[in-house]
This record gives C-alpha cells, sequence and structure tokens, in this order.
C-alpha cells in the first residue's frame, strides 16, 4: 500500500482537489484531521477515520462529490478510490498502524 502525506495546512487544505482518483493499493493520510469535504470533486472517494490510538472510528464507503462527512474522536483520515476500502476489509474497530 502506498500512502502519501497531508499533514502540513496547505496540503490538507488541498487534499485531492484539482488530482486524478486515488489509485488501487494507494490513499492519501490526511493528518490532524477529523472531517473531509468533497466540494468539486470529480469523483467519489472512500474514507477511514481513525482516533489517536491506531483505531477505526468510522468508514465512509462511495462518498459522493459535494459532500461533508468528519468523526468524533478521529485524529488521522485516510481517502481511498471509491470501492477500495470494501476491496480491503476494512471496518469500525480495525486497528491502523501507519498512525
Amino acid at each position: 500500500m502506498q500512502v502519501n502525506c497531508a499533514h502540513s495546512y496547505w496540503h490538507r487544505l488541498r487534499g485531492l482537489l484539482g488530482r486524478p482518483a486515488p489509485k488501487a493499493g494507494s490513499a492519501l493520510e490526511i493528518a490532524p484531521c477529523h472531517s473531509v469535504h468533497t466540494f468539486f470533486m470529480a469523483y467519489a472517494i472512500d474514507a477511514v477515520f481513525v482516533d489517536r490510538d491506531g483505531q477505526v472510528v468510522k468508514v465512509a464507503e462511495h462518498l459522493r462529490p459535494w459532500r461533508l462527512c468528519g468523526a468524533r474522536g478521529a485524529r488521522v483520515v485516510y481517502e481511498f478510490a471509491a470501492g477500495q476500502v470494501g476491496e480491503l476489509g476494512i471496518q469500525v474497530g480495525d486497528r491502523c498502524d501507519t498512525v
């Protein structure tokens, strides 16, 4: 899995805006972050919200353009291509070692 990081203010602000959809096997890590939006995006994404302890607290699949999504207690969000989270089998309660 290739994970690109968006940790600075400007990289977090931009996220995937103006970029092609993530490829299978890659994700964008946004930290610190507890909510995402898909305003102005041309494609859907999957988002995985992870808390400080590395536990998945919410999974949002096929988040279409012009939507908001967040999770109380999240510290990191991973954005994937739509459908990727289901293929990877990521579920609430899973542990994430890359936080």
